[in-house]
């Protein structure tokens, strides 16, 4: 597989990587693949039939689930770099100097209504597990120049200057540590506030 990009190096010191994991995040590709590929392994096609037709769902299923079941936030000196465990998916780098550490907030993770459309379903801000209730929430760089940054696009300075307003959300088994660690990379002394829910 490919290697995670190499990110800027104004990151800083890495201080801890909280991933929001839950097994199903692997039990379900693998729940759904297996019986097919065991069928064409046992029959006339033959295990290396059984191999491919493996490959070939497991893969995309786990990808896909990625987003949701395998996330994972590490919080450096200076930015949050928020990414997948699976190498080849989206990475954010949202430099934290710019971040208003009084709009750092732990809250419980809001809930799609059930007619909202599929752009807030799959809008990349919010970084939710779904079987964790509480999110980290705060104002921080666009999505856009925070995916130009990881990929190395734009430079440090530019993305810094383009704007911190977009709201975040970070699903996490520890909300109120992940808070403070990024509250005090801002370099600000406000405490961590509970967000009323949306």
């Amino acid at each position: 597989m490919l290697l995670h990009r190499k990110l800027p190096e104004e990151l800083g010191e890495l201080i801890e990587v909280h991933r929001p994991h839950h097994p199903v995040g692997w039990i379900l590709p693998l729940g759904v693949s297996v019986p097919i590929a065991v069928l064409f392994a046992v029959g006339p096609p033959g295990p290396l039939v059984g191999l491919t037709v493996f490959a070939t769902t497991f893969v995309p299923l786990l990808y896909m689930f990625a987003e949701w079941f395998l996330l994972e936030h590490r919080v450096h000196e200076n930015a949050l770099v928020l990414r997948t465990v699976l190498p080849g998916t989206y990475t954010y780098v949202v430099p934290l100097p710019g971040v208003d550490p009084a709009r750092i907030g732990v809250a419980p993770r809001a809930r799609m209504p059930k007619d909202a459309t599929a752009a807030p379903r799959v809008d990349r801000r919010f970084r939710h597990n779904p079987l964790l209730k509480e999110v980290v929430g705060f104002t921080g760089l666009d999505p856009e120049p925070a995916r130009e940054l990881a990929k190395g696009k734009i430079s440090w300075d530019e993305a810094c200057g383009s704007g911190y307003a977009q709201d975040w959300e970070l699903s996490s088994r520890d909300p109120v540590r992940l808070a403070r660690q990024i509250a005090a990379r801002c370099h600000g002394t406000g405490g961590i506030v509970r967000r009323p829910a949306r």
